[in-house]
């Protein structure tokens, strides 16, 4: 059931799916500037029977209004968006599943209003965008070697090497100008097992409008001119006191080893699940599984 709200003085775009008697659960798209469709499409169908699953387009993606020209976005903004949204709901208390940098955003959420949140499943999170980076910069340097070019691979790996105190923007920029340079083979940093277009296939099959799915880039854009998305959440955990389950995909570039480590290490009690088949996107490359644990895990009752 499809919504559009206007929140924060934006239109935002939300679904419901299933009973609101059953346990709530807001889902938070990666990207940035995804968008929810792909999550809904994979996964409402398995979760309404046993949630009341909550999907939302960030403000400025997709479904929901375009953001207007010159106006900043800010990380705290999509927060405050999401709590306006579970006080217009009349929900008092809901789990989060973030996707990417939806699972920065969780977290974030969490932090900022833990009262209101239940249960947290990270979903292959970016929960320390240089750690992202540098780990994706190593598997495009493989994928440049792989193709044989081997000075864009000594170059991509130079970059992903860079001294520890380099700006996590600069990062950032040259993963996105070497992502840009391997074409179509970026997707197998993302995506393992043979359908490898999985994510484009759901965009292109979706009912909507090329220049919805741009929106997203505006959306990205606005938010690493602001900056506090480069922000490390590693190490700042104190005041996470939810239950959390982290997912992580076996070939996924992103959730990287030290951000696991560093997670585990501030919340010893957390959940790790490792899907075998698996990059970046286990909810549909691994959907049923997905699904399954991920009801286990949030309709089961506290202890």
């Amino acid at each position: 059931m499809g919504n559009d709200r206007r929140i924060g003085g934006h239109l935002l775009h939300s679904e419901e799916f299933g009973s609101a008697a059953k346990p709530s659960v807001l889902s938070l798209h990666g990207g940035p500037g995804m968008g929810a469709y792909h999550f809904e499409t994979f996964q409402a169908p398995r979760l309404e029977g046993g949630l009341h699953l909550v999907t939302m387009d960030q403000r400025g993606v997709l479904r929901s209004a375009p953001l207007p020209d010159g106006e900043p976005l800010g990380v705290m903004d999509l927060v405050a968006d999401a709590e306006a949204l579970r006080h217009a709901l009349g929900i008092e208390r809901w789990s989060l599943i973030g996707h990417s940098f939806g699972g920065y955003l969780a977290v974030r959420y969490a932090l900022t209003h833990p009262a209101a949140v239940d249960r947290l499943v990270l979903e292959n999170a970016s929960l320390d965008p240089a750690s992202s980076a540098r780990s994706l910069l190593t598997a495009a340097a493989l994928a440049y070697a792989a193709a044989d070019d081997r000075a864009s691979a000594r170059s991509c790996l130079a970059s992903a090497d860079a001294p520890a105190d380099t700006p996590p923007a600069y990062l950032w920029d040259e993963l996105t100008r070497w992502l840009a340079g391997l074409g179509v083979r970026r997707d197998d940093l993302y995506i393992h097992g043979e359908r490898r277009r999985i994510v484009d296939e759901v965009s292109e099959a979706a009912p909507f409008p090329a220049d919805w799915w741009r929106r997203g880039g505006v959306h990205q854009a606005r938010l690493i001119q602001e900056g506090e998305i480069f922000r490390p959440l590693i190490g700042h955990l104190g005041g996470l006191l939810h239950r959390t389950l982290l997912i992580k995909g076996r070939y996924d570039n992103v959730f990287a080893a030290d951000q696991i480590a560093g997670f585990l290490a501030a919340k010893p009690d957390s959940e790790l699940h490792v899907y075998e088949a698996s990059g970046h996107f286990a909810h549909m490359e691994e959907s049923g599984r997905f699904a399954e644990e991920v009801l286990a895990f949030l309709a089961a009752p506290s202890p």
